[in-house]
């Protein structure tokens, strides 16, 4: 029984060392992002004027009544700098259509407005796909390859160990 405790520790070990070891920068998620696309424009909390929550849903609802009016969902997302000085996130908009028929999901789109017009903002170069952060940080509590059931109960079954 002695190899047998010595590999199920081993195994289990490196397992809770990978979810530790991806766990830690998934606290950093959105430093990471950020990091992992330069192109996109820094966004300064202590440049930008603070615009009262209720103008910005204005903004928000105006632009998904022109772009998606008959969408199944819509979700909006505040800037929350004074909320959360970590946070980076700007003024956005979500939404998904109507699944067609045979479909379990619609096509969806999201946009960035600047706070002050609502205007969409382009600028210009359009940040490179990474899962940045988010992959870290998912990486640590689905063992990400593993089939998605799979993972929580590897780490359910190493945790005890």
């Amino acid at each position: 029984m002695s190899w047998l405790h010595t590999w199920v520790g081993l195994v289990a070990g490196w397992v809770l060392f990978f979810v530790f070891a991806t766990g830690t920068p998934g606290y950093f998620q959105q430093e990471i992002t950020r990091w992992m696309q330069p192109e996109r424009p820094l966004v300064r909390a202590e440049m930008a004027q603070p615009v009262p929550a209720a103008q910005l849903l204005v903004l928000a609802l105006d632009r998904l009544e022109k772009v998606a009016p008959a969408a199944a969902s819509w979700r909006i997302t505040l800037p929350h700098v004074s909320l959360n000085p970590r946070g980076w996130q700007e003024l956005a908009i979500r939404w998904e259509d109507m699944p067609q028929a045979g479909r379990e999901r619609g096509a969806s789109g999201n946009e960035v407005l600047d706070p002050q017009t609502g205007a969409v903002q382009s600028h210009g170069i359009e940040p490179r796909g990474t899962h940045g952060g988010l992959g870290l940080y998912r990486m640590h509590y689905e063992l990400r390859y593993m089939p998605f059931d799979s993972g929580p109960y590897a780490l359910w079954a190493c945790a005890p160990c």
